[in-house]
């Protein structure tokens, strides 16, 4: 689960809902965000994904100056949260007409398709964070929009499906009324306020273009692609030899094949090596281009450079380095990735390089490591 100080870095919070005929759902989790997180998640707009019928629920219930989503910002002196015709998003049809209900497999697979690319296209802006809500709609909007956000989710966003008592359901229950207030239900029936329950389930997400590069190259796949790509790509890392780093021969051995490496590559690829190694959870682009910028690397190299036995006293100095570690870097990295592209064929070969991290995975910063797991690479070191 992600950490509020993650949230907190993004300099905005966008509300995604999937919706049916129960508009709720949306001032519900508004309320939860603004009023009961803590600290607040200060959504500041919102998109629904709907059907015709759920397209004029939502304007007859939550738009205008009437509209429930004016009267939570009233009732608790929020900031105005953008909401309009234009933030609704009609789910159509295989032949591109406006979904009325989704009733068909031709319904779901062009429903998938949709939910992707909307999520795909959001989560290409840095500067918005994304909490996505499965709590409206039919059963497979929810399910669709949470794999989507599995698939281009990006550190600080979220998923999750609010929680109200049962008999606050589908019965003209929007949010808590303020100052405590009972609530009474279109039914007549009153709930004391004390008995309302309004709960947010955070469901943990599996950052999947995080962790797997190949999400980027297929920018425009449909659902179906994606997934069959995807599974091809899993059953291919199951494949993937170990990588040892050996610092007595200077070379990576993979499988059969050995890549020689001159000392200061062997030292660079074993910094990272041991930086994965370390990293808690996933992580995978572990180095940022400040860190290497300020001397983080150079002062790691000097202690590795000992372990590799190397003749070369100079490289000890690390000529370079001190006044321009960017480039030296750079160069050097392209050297080692080199030697693997050309030791391997180039369909295996990036699962060893020293990659780089889009920047959208890192609030706008560029990072470098290892993409290997952890139990894909050993050591060869002195004792």
């Amino acid at each position: 689960m992600h950490t509020t100080s993650d949230r907190q870095t993004t300099q905005k919070h966008v509300l995604i809902s999937v919706v049916g005929l129960s508009p709720q759902v949306i001032t519900e989790t508004l309320y939860y965000y603004w009023c009961l997180a803590s600290p607040p998640i200060p959504i500041t707009e919102v998109f629904a994904l709907t059907t015709l019928h759920g397209k004029q629920a939502l304007e007859d219930m939550l738009l205008g100056n009437d509209g429930k989503l004016k009267s939570l910002c009233n009732d608790y002196k929020l900031p105005p949260i953008h909401f309009d015709t234009a933030n609704i998003h009609l789910l159509k049809d295989a032949d591109g007409q406006p979904l009325e209900d989704i009733s068909s497999v031709i319904d779901n697979e062009a429903l998938a398709d949709q939910l992707f690319a909307f999520i795909r296209k959001l989560a290409a802006s840095t500067d918005i964070c994304l909490h996505a809500s499965i709590a409206g709609g039919r059963k497979t909007m929810g399910f669709y929009i949470g794999l989507a956000m599995q698939f281009y989710g990006r550190p600080g966003d979220t998923l999750s499906h609010v929680l109200v008592n049962p008999e606050l359901e589908n019965q003209g229950f929007f949010y808590p009324p303020p100052n405590g207030a009972d609530v009474v239900l279109s039914d007549g029936r009153t709930v004391p306020a004390h008995e309302i329950r309004l709960e947010l389930a955070e469901i943990p997400l599996l950052l999947l273009g995080e962790q797997i590069p190949f999400i980027e190259k297929h920018a425009d796949a449909g659902y179906t692609e994606l997934i069959e790509i995807a599974q091809r790509e899993y059953n291919a890392l199951q494949a993937i030899s170990p990588v040892v780093v050996n610092t007595f021969s200077r070379c990576l051995q993979i499988g059969e094949i050995t890549i020689n490496l001159t000392p200061l590559e062997l030292g660079l690829y074993l910094f990272f090596a041991q930086r994965q190694l370390e990293e808690e959870g996933n992580e995978k682009y572990s180095v940022s281009r400040s860190e290497i910028q300020t001397g983080l690397l150079t002062d790691a190299l000097r202690e590795i450079i000992p372990q590799i036995a190397a003749r070369d006293l100079r490289l000890q100095v690390l000529k370079g380095w001190e006044s321009d570690p960017i480039s030296r870097f750079a160069q050097t990295r392209s050297n080692i990735n080199k030697k693997i592209k050309e030791g391997l064929d180039e369909s295996h070969s990036t699962h060893y390089q020293i990659q780089t991290s889009s920047p959208s995975s890192n609030q706008g910063e560029i990072c470098y490591g290892l993409v290997l797991s952890k139990d894909r690479i050993h050591l060869q070191l002195p004792a």
